[in-house]
């Protein structure tokens, strides 16, 4: 509930005049309704705080795409993005969502054929079209403002302002790059869902049993849900301790999703964090990897602890990996 509705839109405020949209499908039954939402996700809470610049001075330029409606579209854009990247290229370019990208990667390893290439026959210019009218979400040639570098930068400086992302870090080798969290999960997660309204209009995905419709939308929910996870623990590991909490990406492809670095004691921990309430092997394949955790130990220290945290029991493997429930360790940060 708290990855649905967290932070940007309680629950029970989600009435709409309507008594069974408490319901979590109901915000979605239908394009007006999921507008709605997206609406109050973004304009009621975010877009109104512009007033409280009087004189326009702090944040002209984000005025000035407010004022032409188009301050949802470079919001939204970043927001729906894998990385969060404040870059022009990720407003400006042609939109594609990459949540549908990453669901027909998904998809592709189904053991079932029909289900592999089921987004292949659906007509994803109209599923983009729908979904980008619903998020509010424009191209180039649709807009009447350029994007400049100072846009970027206020949309950025706003939004750490309202305290709507958090700084943080991804380790690339001997690289540190900026990453952004989103502290309002309800923000992203109603992108995820106006995508699946937006899918389940195609006549092809509806033409599907209905079987085959509720596998796929959990496997869309799910990555989305995954991804957003991996935020939120990075997130109030970083709020908690008193130590350094970044990703760490490799060189030779793959990554931890998040270490814990105490440089009081050069010691690393290593976590790999999963929205499954199973154990699989592929979950902690990099944590065995010993040039991975060399890579780290080298840099950083001795690896005391290899973890997933995922939603099932706590256990330990007898190769040395901890299992650890996400919502006890979140309850145990202190």
């Amino acid at each position: 509930k708290y990855i649905e509705y967290g932070g940007t839109l309680k629950i029970e405020n989600m009435s709409f005049d309507d008594e069974d949209s408490y319901l979590d499908e109901s915000s979605f039954r239908d394009e007006e309704s999921t507008r709605k939402y997206i609406d109050t996700s973004i304009s009621r809470n975010i877009l109104h705080t512009l007033r409280n610049d009087h004189d326009g001075s702090y944040f002209a330029s984000l005025r000035e795409l407010y004022d032409n409606g188009e301050l949802v579209n470079a919001i939204n854009r970043i927001v729906e993005s894998m990385n969060h990247k404040f870059l022009i290229k990720v407003i400006e370019d042609l939109f594609k969502s990459h949540d549908l990208g990453s669901l027909k990667n998904l998809l592709l390893h189904s053991q079932s054929k029909d289900i592999a290439y089921a987004l292949e026959n659906v007509d994803q210019e109209s599923i983009l079209k729908r979904f980008k009218e619903i998020i509010d979400v424009k191209e180039r040639n649709e807009c009447n403002i350029r994007i400049t570098d100072e846009c970027v930068s206020q949309i950025k400086r706003y939004l750490l302002l309202l305290d709507l992302i958090v700084e943080t870090k991804e380790v690339h080798h001997d690289i540190d790059e900026k990453y952004y969290i989103f502290t309002q999960p309800g923000m992203r997660y109603s992108l995820a869902k106006a995508l699946v309204y937006s899918l389940m209009k195609d006549k092809y995905f509806d033409s599907l049993s209905q079987q085959d419709k509720d596998f796929i939308i959990e496997k869309l929910l799910s990555d989305v849900k995954g991804r957003m996870l991996e935020d939120i623990v990075l997130l109030e590991t970083k709020k908690s301790l008193n130590k350094e909490v970044f990703k760490y990406k490799f060189d030779l492809g793959g990554e931890f999703d998040m270490v814990v670095f105490d440089r009081s004691e050069y010691s690393c921990e290593l976590y790999e964090i999963k929205y499954s309430n199973k154990i699989v092997k592929e979950q902690y394949k990099h944590l065995i990897k010993d040039e991975f955790v060399s890579e780290i130990e080298r840099k950083f220290g001795k690896v005391v602890k290899k973890c997933v945290l995922y939603r099932g029991e706590n256990i330990k493997l007898d190769n040395g990996i901890e299992y650890q429930n996400i919502e006890d360790y979140l309850i145990s940060l202190k």
